[in-house]
């Protein structure tokens, strides 16, 4: 039995889902959206503590992070790098393999569709793509990307 953790992290929400052998098990989100004022520095220990929560409830064989890709505020690339920093140190101390994918790869190993341009319009593409692929409708953006990175990943390397 292989289990896949995916995960579409920042320091206010994180979406993850579970694939085991392949095929999609459960979702969530970890909200911290109730500490917005706070800064993403004080966010940070509480969210990677989380995420950290969900891996080790899990105990996945695999998993697999969204690359940061914030081209325009500094600030928060260097936050959602700081995670996956975290991410990958957590699954390296526990034996856990780490992947990390951009997200222009993971849609395209989802469907070969167009998705759109602007972020919006990725969004309600995952959001979408979650309800026709799985038959319901994810709790939020992050969740559907979690779960479409997860299906994604596994059905990339499913032969493998």
């Amino acid at each position: 039995m292989i289990k896949v953790i995916a995960l579409d992290t920042s320091t206010t929400k994180t979406g993850w889902s579970i694939f085991i052998d392949g095929k999609y098990n459960d979702c969530g989100l970890i909200d911290l959206s109730d500490m917005k004022k706070t800064t993403a520095e004080d966010r940070i220990p509480i969210m990677i503590r989380e995420i950290e929560n969900t891996i080790i409830d899990y105990s996945p064989d695999i998993v697999i992070v969204e690359n940061t890709v914030v081209s325009r505020n500094v600030s928060a690339q260097r936050f959602l790098t700081m995670l996956l920093g975290m991410i990958w140190y957590i699954c390296m101390n526990k034996n856990i393999e780490y992947q990390s994918v951009r997200p222009t790869e993971w849609r395209s190993w989802v469907s070969p569709e167009k998705k759109g341009n602007k972020r919006v319009e990725l969004k309600v593409w995952s959001m979408n793509k979650v309800k026709e692929l799985f038959g319901f409708i994810a709790e939020s953006d992050d969740v559907s990307d979690a779960i479409l990175i997860g299906y994604g990943y596994v059905n990339r390397y499913r032969d493998e």
